[in-house]
């Protein structure tokens, strides 16, 4: 598996867990998260995704 593959993984299972923080309503958290997730979108090019939670 390329890093590239496993980048796009982990990008889908950290959005999963940022949809589960957002739902405890663990706001700091999940923005720390959601910094991390785009950081590594923008490292390895992947899509960035527009949030449905605010």
């Amino acid at each position: 598996m390329s890093d590239s593959d496993r980048a796009k993984n982990l990008a889908d299972d950290l959005a999963a867990c940022l949809v589960a923080l957002d739902e405890l309503g663990a706001n700091i958290a999940a923005a720390h998260l959601d910094a991390a997730l785009n950081a590594l979108r923008r490292q390895f090019n992947l899509p960035e995704e527009i949030s449905t939670t605010d």
